[in-house]
């Protein structure tokens, strides 16, 4: 947990050093622990419990270098504050904002349209206002939106839909049975 706070929004190859570091922490520990003669009275109990928590660091560390270095990657961090299109599944319900409109988890799995369209998936929010109330998960979508900063270093660009989304596939059973349920339980 601690190396993740670290290393959130540290460049993906600072991120891999650390947990090159941390893993040779560990591997130190554990030699130690296991070379020192009986006559010099280590504290094993401490050494492993250092390499553990070095392993576990920098493994830590590892993951959060593999997802720094993948949202760096995605086509929709160069976009910051142009329009694109996207394609993508709904992954969750609506949430009212303060403001009003709504906040959609989705998967955005193209982007682009046309000859520029990539394949990129990453999981964003998009705020909308219209169009998008209702939509069940797994419900699949293409829409036209405006690309936002991201709210902190390490987080995925948001997106603002300047219009309703056109629905290109309708959610499944698993995607269906949630949203009969919170429908019913709207009433």
């Amino acid at each position: 947990f601690v190396t993740t706070a670290v290393t959130l929004g540290m460049r993906p190859a600072a991120a891999c050093a650390l947990a090159v570091v941390l893993l040779a922490a560990a591997v130190i520990a554990v030699a130690w622990s296991v070379s020192v003669g009986a006559g010099e009275r280590p504290d094993h109990t401490a050494l492993w419990v250092l390499a553990v928590a070095c392993a576990l660091g920098a493994i830590g560390a590892g993951v959060q270098a593999a997802r720094s270095h993948a949202l760096a990657a995605h086509p929709l961090v160069s976009l910051v504050d142009t329009r694109t299109g996207v394609e993508g599944v709904v992954t969750g319900f609506d949430r009212p904002l303060r403001r009003g409109g709504v906040m959609v988890p989705l998967r955005v799995e193209v982007t682009g349209s046309g000859q520029s369209a990539r394949v990129a998936r990453l999981d964003v929010a998009v705020l909308a206002r219209e169009g998008w109330r209702d939509l069940a998960p797994g419900t699949r979508v293409r829409a036209s939106v405006m690309v936002l900063e991201p709210r902190s270093p390490g987080n995925p660009p948001g997106l603002r839909a300047l219009a309703p989304p056109r629905v290109t596939g309708e959610p499944g059973p698993t995607g269906r049975a949630p949203a009969a349920v919170r429908e019913r339980l709207r009433v």
